[in-house]
């Protein structure tokens, strides 16, 4: 069973893909065009990743991947919810086996069109967070928006090769 559901995934990957993977961003391509996105409406991103964005294949582990899913909600929030001139501030720090994000931008009382607010994009991503280990609050600050987040981290767990082939079985999966 393990191996028909790997084989269906597998067509499905290739019946909808047009070729070969694609090359996933790195976190310094995210935080650069999340900086050309937002400026095209005079956001502005002061963003501080504490160097981890020069981590050669760390989008493609897991602590990466919640990490680039924190940056980009918080970066289409920004897009729907602040004006022009705002500053939005994303840091990250390290600190022994922990990672801690956060990203604040001006509070804004402001209607959203409803087929732009979803409303379930923070919960969402709090989930996985804390499926991960780590947390995830957001909440008013005084004049400010913010959502804090924390993470497991270790360098150990930083992948140094490419990520898994489509020929690779499923984690845990063992085929005869």
């Amino acid at each position: 069973q393990q191996a028909l559901a790997h084989l269906r995934l597998l067509i499905h990957n290739l019946a909808v893909s047009q070729g070969l993977p694609k090359e996933e961003p790195t976190l310094r391509e995210i935080v650069d065009s999340s900086v050309s996105t937002l400026s095209q409406r005079e956001i502005v991103l002061d963003a501080d990743l504490d160097g981890i964005e020069d981590i050669p294949a760390l989008h493609r582990s897991e602590p990466g991947r919640l990490l680039v899913a924190f940056i980009r909600e918080n970066i289409l929030n920004a897009l729907k919810y602040n004006a022009p001139h705002d500053l939005v501030s994303l840091f990250v720090e390290q600190e022994q086996d922990m990672l801690y994000i956060s990203c604040s931008s001006p509070w804004r009382e402001q209607k959203v069109p409803e087929e732009m607010h979803g409303g379930y994009g923070l919960l969402a991503l709090q989930n996985r967070f804390e499926n991960a280990g780590g947390t995830l609050s957001s909440n008013r600050i005084g004049a400010s928006w913010t959502v804090l987040a924390s993470l497991p981290w270790s360098e150990i767990a930083t992948p140094t090769t490419n990520a898994r082939s489509l020929m690779s079985p499923p984690d845990g999966a063992i085929y005869a």
